[in-house]
């Protein structure tokens, strides 16, 4: 066991010796995360998004009775989840105004039109708020959510805990008109490849002005005979101008080159495809997807979250955007390869769209010897006539689009290919359409008659459905009306999953929720317990609602609550498990004993050094299967993780402890289910 393991394994024999102390009643933060952040400098034209890290639940009418809010309060439209706007009777209000004096802590502050809607498109319910106009240019604004909120005064509450909620301030300005970003060549030494990379950076106007704001960035890959300059114009004009007319919100495009010098003696750059050669030579795959975000997040002021990381590429690039992005897809939450360039399906007879291809090589077919074309192609998929395919899987787009699952981007896919392109085979893009249909996979696949491989398809696609699309993804916005009209495939609108535990709403894609649901099964039905997640679909008494919101999971005719007597050796509560035994190198992996009365289990962990604080952590995972987890993230510096484990009877035993402190007092870490 190296030191690390040594420190994390003691952390459990601390964890049974913490002794719990009172915790003082207090107002909680409720908001995880908002659009836009405090000082951030920005158009605001769309909806002011609010992110709830942890179920709560809303009291607006102040008659005592709390309602949580989940997709059956939202739809059935409870006045207690209401939350109004610059009405001061309501409990819940959000105050927003324009500040008239430039400090927002003095009266005099002009109150702003607007309304306020939970938004279910993630989990937990999101609040939006849409000015009924767009906001002045060049002003400061103030907006609180939950104004007026106390501890004592519990208008709004956390569910898992009960604490009431503290007013969330946000404080920005927004961009004067006119504004223009700005483009910079830049260089740095990927590790991956060990020499130097140049690339072009577009930052938005205002960029650097605010402390607090951190910016979506979308990645740009060029095409074959290209470089860092071939986005360039494109994007500064286009990216300037719908951020100046507030059809966007600023965002920073990175634009790398992907080149390895010059063909043999000629002034032809070699190729690299964005994607790793077959003999790890060249690991241009990893220097775009790992290499080049870290040089960038680290520089720019560039968010290092999946859902704010995209990337699209033009011809060369639309090969590489798909094997970055599809290949990476913990890393990209949008991905647009356009006219993609990859010689390799081009068939005497290809199936006619929307039809894949019958079969896969049997060997990988020899490109030549062209330079770039033929050798790019060669050193990315293998020597010709090697019938070992397994590199060449990890980097093709075909291959990989028949990985990905509707849970996975969510729709925020995009395919752009014009049917009378004569340099990059339109049949590829048919076909990781086709394979993305098979899969089931929403996406957009747009198919202009007509246009060949040049600006007519990547300058217009760039404009009309790259930006919106991956700004609707980084700021939780709505696409524009009518964006999805031209798409040629079937399956474009993502299934509804509201509690994000990748079991579909409407997963039989009948259209009508609820009415198949699954019976410990995940695909091709309705998720039983909507807003609970619950990847298992268990439901004992099958009578289509799952143990996790069943409150008699075992059709008895009893609640659960009171219906509690083990059945048998297998049924009943568990008792405390343990002991926890932890081992492993770069991630650590957490074992404990089996339970006889436990199905599932559920792990929490936290930090040593908020011990002191009463803290016990957070649910770390629920209802595994099995008694062993692996945590593949390290603690932070001069801290410690320690761990609690759980087991749970999914019929009428209900969960088990978490453990005693040395005081006697149960163990309650925050955020598993009850």
């Amino acid at each position: 066991m190296n030191a690390f393991e040594d420190r994390k394994a003691a952390l459990v024999w601390v964890a049974s010796l913490a002794v719990l102390a009172g915790v003082p009643a207090r107002a909680a933060q409720l908001v995880d995360d908002s659009v836009p952040r405090g000082g951030d400098r920005v158009t605001f034209r769309v909806p002011i998004s609010l992110h709830f890290a942890r179920q709560l639940e809303l009291d607006s009418d102040g008659d005592g009775r709390f309602t949580r809010v989940d997709s059956r309060s939202i739809e059935g439209g409870s006045p207690d989840i209401e939350v109004l706007v610059n009405d001061p009777g309501a409990p819940n209000r959000v105050t927003l105004e324009k500040d008239d004096d430039g400090d927002p802590g003095t009266p005099g502050a002009a109150p702003v039109l607007a309304t306020a809607a939970w938004d279910l498109r993630d989990y937990p319910p999101m609040l939006r708020v849409s000015p009924g106009a767009p906001l002045e240019r060049d002003a400061l604004y103030r907006m609180v959510v939950f104004d007026g909120a106390t501890a004592e005064n519990a208008a709004a509450r956390r569910v898992e805990d009960q604490e009431a909620a503290e007013p969330y301030e946000i404080t920005f300005r927004t961009l004067p008109a006119g504004g223009l970003g700005e483009v910079r060549k830049e260089s740095f030494v990927p590790p991956s490849l060990g020499y130097e990379e140049v690339y072009n950076i577009y930052l938005p106007a205002g960029w650097g002005e605010s402390p607090s704001q951190l910016y979506p960035a979308i990645y740009l890959l060029h095409g074959g005979f290209g470089n860092e300059d071939s986005w360039r114009a494109t994007a500064e004009s286009v990216i300037n101008r719908l951020v100046d007319d507030g059809e966007i919100e600023p965002v920073i495009a990175v634009m790398p080159d992907g080149n390895s010098g010059f063909c043999f003696f000629t002034i032809i750059a070699q190729h690299r495809l964005f994607s790793n050669t077959w003999d790890g030579q060249f690991r241009y795959g990893d220097y775009t997807a790992y290499d080049l975000p870290d040089e960038i997040e680290a520089r720019f002021r560039v968010e290092s979250t999946r859902r704010r990381r995209g990337v699209a590429g033009l011809s060369m690039g639309g090969f590489g955007a798909a094997s970055v992005g599809l290949g990476h897809s913990d890393e990209y939450s949008f991905v647009a390869p356009l006219a993609g360039w990859q010689h390799s399906v081009r068939m005497v007879n290809p199936p006619a769209f929307p039809g894949c291809l019958a079969t896969h090589w049997e060997v990988i077919p020899d490109f030549g010897d062209s330079c770039p074309g033929g050798l790019a192609l060669q050193d990315a998929m293998g020597p010709a006539g090697s019938s070992d395919l397994t590199h060449l899987k990890t980097i093709n787009g075909r291959d990989l689009a028949e990985t990905v699952t509707d849970a996975v981007f969510r729709g925020n896919l995009f395919i752009a290919h014009g049917d009378a392109d004569e340099t990059a085979t339109v049949e590829w893009s048919d076909d990781i359409s086709c394979a993305l249909e098979e899969m089931g996979a929403a996406h957009c696949y747009k198919r202009p008659v007509g246009v060949g491989h040049d600006g007519n398809l990547w300058d217009v696609a760039f404009e009309e459905d790259v930006l919106p699309r991956f700004h609707a993804v980084a700021y939780w916005a709505d696409l524009p009306a009518e964006i999805n009209e031209n798409c040629v495939n079937s399956t474009i609108i993502a299934l509804a999953d509201v509690d994000l535990d990748t079991v579909a709403d409407d997963g039989d894609r009948s259209g009508v929720l609820g009415d198949n649901p699954c019976l410990n099964a995940t695909s091709a039905c309705d998720d039983n317990c909507r807003d609970t997640p619950n990847l298992a679909q268990l439901d004992q008494d099958a009578d289509g609602e799952g143990n996790a919101c069943d409150l008699d999971d075992d059709g008895d005719g009893v609640e659960d609550a009171l219906d509690c007597a083990p059945l048998s050796a297998t049924e009943g509560t568990p008792p405390a498990a343990g002991p926890l035994t932890l081992s492993g190198g770069e991630s650590t992996t957490i074992d404990w004993p089996d339970q006889a009365t436990a199905e599932v289990y559920d792990l929490a962990r936290g930090l040593v050094s908020q011990l002191a604080s009463g803290s016990l952590g957070h649910c770390l995972a629920e209802d595994l299967p099995q008694s062993i987890y692996d945590d593949t993230e390290a603690p932070p510096l001069d801290d410690a993780f320690f761990y609690l484990v759980r087991g749970e009877d999914t019929g009428c035993g209900g969960a088990g402890p978490w453990g005693a402190s040395s005081s006697g007092a149960p163990r309650e870490p925050a955020g598993c289910a009850p």
